[in-house]
């Protein structure tokens, strides 16, 4: 219960308790004074029968109930000195001004009661607010400790919670924000040296089949070959940021439809057919039964062409890599493997970093293709890993369709 309700039902029981008290006390003293009155009529009839023993008792009940002269009485009684403004009784002036000083103090003591009650919530509540800004003032000081034997159900225990979980949520996305700034100054640095070493190449190779108007053909040819190249290179890296910044922003609506593992394969021998031949390396599929997977077709054929890709850079000719996948009842697993150099041990944890190069990378390599692999298959609901060892070819596996 907040503190708050907690004091005013206590002050709201007191109230009633002395309103209580106050009534019973009332009640005796007018018990006291009734009794008084009835003695005394007691008395003065006694005295009536004994002065007058001839008065019957229907006389003297009217007498009682008021059917007597009251002036004539009244007269009487000024002569002897007794007015409306007296006591007819003397014992019941004591019991009057008892019951009247009785009151008087209850009256008093409640009020005081009631400043009393108020006055220990202010200092609770200033006591609670002491603490609570020391609280605040040791989280300015990077003091984040939660004081768990102290929550209570009172509200500044709940509001020191609240501002301890606001806390904690600003400082881990003043954390979060902090590192993608960092992150963003590596990926920026990284995108700058990625695109400045093929520019300048690029410039380079321009001016001088502008400049040299005697250049031989065929370096003017090779020259023009390279430049190619380059531009090819930067306009791979450009798309696949693109995509991958895409792809982490959330603006890319993933399809979920049935796909033929077959199909993806084949899809993905036909982008890597020129650099298979190229590079003397022979992309297969593995026979076997048709096995169907929830994806987007075009993006996860995207995500294994890189990964091919990838494995054809790393064997050498006359190698081979091979596709496959299989029905393993709870999920379905599609992997990509080759018979080439392999991935140094050192360099197998970070494979799927952005523009992470390993050992064996090759001269051309730009260290994104198996980053944009993993964000796309991840988006899918898959998980992706590698298996590998120095000289012994590598393993690619992706685990889709989790039941």
């Amino acid at each position: 219960m907040k503190v708050k309700y907690r004091y005013l039902i206590i002050m709201l029981i007191l109230a009633v308790l002395f309103a209580a008290g106050g009534t019973v006390v009332i009640n005796m003293w007018l018990g006291e004074i009734k009794k008084a009155e009835f003695d005394n009529q007691v008395r003065l009839i006694a005295a009536v029968r004994k002065a007058y023993p001839e008065v019957s008792d229907e006389e003297l009940l009217k007498v009682l109930d008021g059917e007597g002269d009251e002036m004539q009485t009244k007269m009487m009684l000024r002569e002897y000195g007794i007015t409306d403004s007296d006591w007819a009784v003397y014992e019941n002036k004591g019991n009057a001004s008892r019951m009247l000083i009785c009151c008087n103090i209850m009256f008093l003591a409640m009020p005081a009661v009631f400043i009393g009650v108020f006055l220990v919530y202010s200092a609770r509540t200033k006591h609670s607010s002491d603490k609570l800004t020391d609280y605040l003032t040791d989280i300015n000081r990077g003091d984040y400790t939660l004081l768990v034997n102290e929550n209570t159900e009172d509200e500044h225990s709940i509001l020191r919670n609240e501002i301890y979980k606001t806390t904690i949520t600003l400082r881990e996305q003043a954390e979060r924000t902090a590192r993608d700034k960092h992150e963003l100054k590596d990926s920026l640095s990284d995108i700058s040296h990625q695109l400045k070493t093929p520019l300048t190449s690029m410039i380079i190779m321009l001016d001088q089949i502008i400049d040299d108007k005697e250049m031989p053909e065929d370096i003017r040819q090779e020259f023009l070959c390279d430049i190619r190249t380059g531009a090819n290179t930067i306009s791979f890296l450009v798309q696949s940021l693109l995509k991958l910044s895409r792809l982490e922003a959330d603006s890319v609506e993933m399809k979920e439809e049935s796909v033929s593992c077959g199909l993806l394969f084949d899809k993905c021998i036909e982008n890597t057919a020129v650099i298979a031949d190229i590079s003397e390396v022979s992309v297969e599929k593995q026979p076997g039964e048709e096995i169907f997977v929830t994806c987007d077709e075009k993006w996860m054929t995207e995500a294994l062409t890189n990964i091919v890709k990838n494995c054809i850079e790393h064997t050498p000719a006359g190698g081979k890599v091979t596709l496959g996948a299989e029905d393993m009842g709870l999920y379905k697993k599609l992997t990509v493997s080759d018979n080439g150099c392999g991935i140094d041990e050192k360099d197998l944890p970070h494979i799927f970093e952005r523009f992470y190069r390993g050992k064996n990378s090759g001269e051309n390599s730009i260290g994104i293709g198996l980053a944009l692999s993993k964000t796309i298959i991840e988006k899918q609901g898959g998980f992706i890993s590698a298996d590998s060892a120095a000289g012994k070819g590598s393993q690619f596996t992706i685990k889709l369709d989790f039941k």
